[in-house]
């Protein structure tokens, strides 16, 4: 996945090449330019020191938007000199605009990175569908890298400097990295253990019978609909908004189908009375403004009225039958909803219960009559003196007629789905609200 961001390299870049300190060498080891790590930059930075300090060298990370040009070799070995002088270790720099990847070793002429290695370090790196677990699964691979080599490299000593003008014109034709240029996203996937199943429930608002039924109808629907259906339920959203917690939790737990990760996610908070809804991939197709609105107004009623069992059924239900439906390449929208089913057995009953009511309205109305008499000839309904006739005439003088074409809209609107960025940054259809 490619993410977007507009935070450009320039400054580090400058501070290297004149000689300016920009980053304190001693516990820098990864390098975020494009603020894709957020928070997690702290904790990936004490783990790339204990990984380097544990392999006696130097391993570092560094994600930026663009290299302006410059490339990512000739980048990546000032960022290093600049940082580490000539400590040995190595540097895999990731450009996510120009979609090019380098790794860059220093000091390691005895023992260099094979490109084997070097491919494997980039794949670990790739395969993950998150910056944050793309630097970590690359820090688990040079772990294991340097754990099997041994290669006995000396601590890398303590430095103070922060390059100078040499390293600026440096031949980078001289040294004994492998680049490449990466054409597809970083990811495709979470890791099989830590995705999490089509139910989640834990609020513990169904029991073991209804909980396993339920992850079975989920499981069955989504396999053969091609379109994940899950359900969460939480205690909290932890300061979260409701569709925002949604987002995450299928970003970031391996929620999605299929290379698309399609899929439709109910989240439920009971400590909110929130429930969100998110959609991804063909589950925004699927699932339109007013599509979404459908599903709530379907399962809030049972939701609503704690019988959870049920909510979650006619949930699942119902997506089942928007996914058939949007499969037909007409998904429901606007007008185009799907009509209301009555089962035969109420059809004689609601017969029975108008005809009643209409008794017992009919008897009462009668009821207030026992004044009414009938009478012996139509004169005897009239009474005397309140009939009297009149004529009236009216002539056609002139006539003048002014029309107007009056144009009229139907103002609905055209309909579809509206989509949102989510934390990843991706792009999420869904709807919120409390119950």
């Amino acid at each position: 996945m490619k993410h977007k961001l507009k935070i450009t390299i320039l400054s580090i870049l400058f501070g290297l090449l004149f000689g300016i300190p920009v980053y304190a060498a001693g516990n820098t080891y990864i390098i975020d330019q494009s603020d894709v790590l957020g928070e997690y930059i702290s904790t990936l930075n004490e783990k790339a020191e204990t990984v380097s300090e544990e392999a006696g060298l130097r391993i570092t990370c560094m994600i930026t938007n663009t290299t302006e040009g410059m490339g990512t070799p000739a980048v990546s070995e000032q960022v290093y000199k600049g940082l580490f002088a000539d400590d040995p270790g190595f540097m895999l720099i990731y450009s996510i605009d120009d979609q090019e990847w380098f790794i860059y070793s220093s000091g390691m002429e005895s023992a260099p990175l094979t490109e084997e290695q070097e491919n494997e370090l980039w794949n670990e790196f790739a395969i993950q569908d998150y910056y944050v677990d793309c630097v970590d699964a690359y820090l688990d691979a040079a772990a294991a890298i340097c754990s099997e080599d041994s290669q006995g490299v000396a601590e890398p000593a303590a430095t103070d400097s922060q390059g100078d003008d040499q390293t600026a014109g440096a031949d980078t034709s001289e040294t004994t990295e492998t680049s490449g240029s990466n054409t597809q996203e970083a990811g495709s996937a979470i890791p099989q253990e830590r995705q999490l199943p089509l139910l989640v429930d834990e609020a513990g608002l169904l029991n073991e019978e209804e909980a396993d039924a339920l992850l079975d109808k989920l499981e069955e629907i989504s396999e053969r609909q091609e379109c994940e259906v899950a359900v969460v339920t939480v205690d909290s959203l932890e300061g979260k908004t409701s569709q925002d917690y949604a987002d995450d939790f299928y970003d970031y737990n391996g929620y999605g189908y299929g290379k698309d990760d399609d899929g439709i996610l109910l989240l439920i908070s009971m400590e909110d009375r929130d429930y969100a809804i998110t959609t991804y991939g063909f589950g925004i197709t699927a699932f339109t403004d007013a599509g979404l609105q459908y599903v709530v107004n379907d399962f809030k009623p049972a939701l609503s009225g704690g019988r959870y069992g049920d909510a979650f059924n006619d949930f699942a239900d119902c997506c089942d039958k928007f996914l058939t439906q949007a499969h037909t390449g007409e998904p429901y929208d606007g007008d185009n909803m799907p009509k209301g089913t009555v089962h035969p057995v109420y059809i004689p009953i609601s017969l029975l219960f108008g005809f009643l009511i209409s008794l017992l309205i009919g008897r009462s109305k009668s009821a207030k009559l026992k004044s009414v008499r009938k009478k012996e000839s139509a004169a005897d309904y009239q009474v005397a003196g309140s009939m009297r006739l009149y004529q009236n005439s009216d002539a056609l003088v002139a006539s003048n007629v002014t029309s107007r074409v009056v144009s009229s809209s139907s103002g609905s609107s055209s309909g579809g789905s509206s989509t949102h960025t989510s934390s990843s940054g991706r792009s999420h259809g869904g709807t919120s609200g409390k119950f």
